[in-house]
């Protein structure tokens, strides 16, 4: 069949027409140099651990890169708001090295935030000496009670906060995020500050975006009766609604979370061709069809199905190659199909004699993508993606108890 193919294929030629090679995305900032100097330009947006070691910069979108460590560079801030400074950090063995920190809150208790593995948090409220917040809470159970032990960095706050009894209650409700550290600071800090400077410096913490559009696809679709018989390809189509939620990590933009519900048609015929030794029967408008693996050029049927189905993929994506306009993004999930509607002339007596259906219900599997989005026109995301998906019936433990399928798909979407 060479329908996936040229799925693929269409979309690496939009990959090609586009003209896009494998660079990072590049924002405006600033870059403050040891010997005081200030270079205005553009600064690549990485995933949070590059960004913790190089800054890589460039003064014209077109120009050279030049790539400044921690030990180059004071500090570079992007246009946004979001600040990194160069400091020394401890490492496992206690041997200091300088990293890039971002720069969450500076006041009198100042929030620094790092990601090597794992996520960091740091609160300065002495020049020069940072704590790092560390979350050990546990939780006890005991008969039908359960216990939470506090985190060790809430002890820590409550010392260095202890000048502030309005600060406490908070943080008592408080999580190690962003957000949550970057209001605490706030408040203390306009508890206990007596000039009007309160806050000298609040970084921009971007909000997770949700995004919703309509979607049409194309697909060819192959099913698995059993042992016993399998169709070739026939076309398909779906319509339905595309969502995303993007900006939902801290540490990296490029991570996304993708999601829809679509109504998919399946009425073209199904040509099914015998794969097992033993006879098979189904029936059809009152006739009845014999197949033979012994016979393959036996019997031939082009039975239509009119499958309507709802479909409810869930993916998580990358964009693995990113560019100012334009993403590439490849996607893996899981999805989930339910029949609404199949024909009832069509009967296989073997599947309505444990199911009491000719067709499964119920279909669930994994799925794969390709695609493309861009910001072409305006603040709205025009989306082409080619994927494929492999769904089984569930609670069927053996091939000749199971219907599956297989499905490619080119699907254009527009995302609000």
């Amino acid at each position: 069949m060479k329908f996936p193919f040229v799925l693929f294929f269409f979309v690496l030629v939009l990959f090609w027409q586009n003209n896009v090679v494998a660079q990072e995305e590049f924002a405006p900032a600033l870059v403050f140099m040891l010997n005081g100097d200030t270079l205005q330009g553009y600064v690549q947006i990485s995933d949070g651990r590059s960004t913790m070691q190089k800054c890589v910069f460039k003064a014209t979108n077109d120009g050279d890169t030049r790539v400044f460590t921690p030990d180059d560079t004071e500090a570079f801030m992007f246009s946004d708001g979001r600040y990194y400074v160069s400091r020394l950090l401890p490492s496992g063995t206690g041997i200091q090295k300088k990293r890039f920190m971002e720069f969450l809150v500076k006041g009198i208790a100042s929030v620094y935030y790092y990601y090597d593995v794992v996520e960091h948090y740091y609160v300065e409220k002495e020049q020069g000496v940072l704590v790092e917040l560390i979350s050990d809470e546990k939780i006890y159970h005991e008969k039908h009670k359960s216990y939470t032990r506090p985190g060790r960095y809430k002890g820590l706050l409550h010392v260095m906060m202890n000048d502030s009894p309005e600060t406490g209650k908070e943080i008592d409700r408080l999580k190690l995020s962003h957000r949550s550290l970057i209001g605490l600071a706030k408040d203390y800090h306009n508890s206990v500050c007596d000039t009007g400077n309160c806050i000298v410096y609040e970084s921009k913490v971007p909000k997770a975006k949700f995004h919703i559009g309509p979607a049409f696809a194309i697909s060819a679709v192959n099913l698995k009766i059993g042992n016993y018989l399998k169709s070739d390809y026939s076309e398909a189509y779906q319509i339905g609604l595309n969502m995303m939620l993007t900006d939902f990590l801290h540490n990296s933009r490029r991570f996304k979370l993708k999601s829809g519900i679509y109504t998919a048609f399946n009425f073209a015929p199904q040509h099914f061709t015998p794969i097992d030794k033993d006879s098979y029967y189904i029936i059809y408008e009152g006739v009845r069809y014999d197949f033979s693996g012994y016979h393959p050029a036996g019997d031939s049927i082009f039975p239509k199905l009119e499958l309507v189905d709802l479909k409810i993929p869930f993916q998580i994506a990358y964009d693995f190659v990113k560019t100012k306009n334009t993403s590439f993004v490849f996607g893996v999930g899981f999805t989930t199909k339910i029949l609404l509607h199949s024909n009832p002339d069509y009967h296989d007596l073997f599947f309505e004699r444990y199911y009491l259906r000719s067709i499964r219900r119920f279909k669930a599997g994994s799925i794969l993508s390709l695609g493309v989005e861009g910001r072409w026109f305006g603040n709205n995301i025009l989306s082409i993606q080619s994927s494929f998906e492999y769904l089984l019936s569930p609670n069927s433990r053996q091939g000749h108890n199971n219907q599956n399928s297989k499905q490619w798909s080119l699907q254009l979407g527009w995302y609000f």
